[in-house]
């Protein structure tokens, strides 16, 4: 029988490490959770070079448009985007959005569609994917983790990398408290 590892969004959300979005109306959580979606896959699909950005929706094209603009900015060069990465050691998977460089740092990038970014639990997923790929590529450290805010035609980036020492420790602690309450 196959063993489903809880992801990192899971247990954060379970140990209660998110933003409660408990007064914004279902149906207004659920068309951003598709855009977001959206985005994220045609982010993917721009790295990998087989975007076709005629078949993207326009609100899902604004915030692309951040993604662009970003891009050129920064210089950013993707290594990998929509990446999932396992830790055999703490029992979790994750879905991390982005890995590159800017100049000779090595990034780890967290992209979210949203009006107001959390760098807490920004900075928790982040830890936990850090982990991951820590444990999966102990040679290849991030120097840099960014939350990437990708905003109608902008982008606000969110440098996290002061953070993380704490958020790896807070996010290890939500796994010690996700598997101690059974999953839940």
């Amino acid at each position: 029988m196959a063993v489903t590892l809880p992801s990192v969004t899971q247990i954060i959300a379970a140990v209660g490490l998110t933003m409660d979005y408990g007064l914004i109306p279902a149906d207004v959580l659920a068309t951003a959770s598709e855009r977001g979606t959206a985005v994220h896959a045609a982010v993917h699909d721009d790295v990998y070079h087989c975007l076709d950005e005629s078949t993207l929706a326009s609100d899902v094209m604004t915030r692309f448009a951040g993604w662009k603009r970003f891009l050129k900015d920064t210089g950013y060069r993707p290594i990998i985007a929509e990446a999932t990465v396992t830790s055999a050691r703490w029992g979790f998977i994750g879905h991390l959005d982005g890995a590159g460089w800017i100049g000779a740092d090595r990034v780890l990038l967290d992209l979210k569609c949203v009006a107001k970014l959390d760098p807490d639990t920004v900075s928790y997923q982040l830890g936990g994917y850090d982990i991951a790929w820590s444990e999966q590529r102990p040679t290849e450290p991030f120097k840099r983790y960014l939350g990437l805010q990708l905003l109608p035609d902008s982008y606000k980036v969110h440098d996290l990398t002061d953070r993380m020492a704490n958020a790896r420790q807070v996010f290890q602690a939500a796994v010690v408290i996700f598997t101690a309450r059974g999953g839940k």
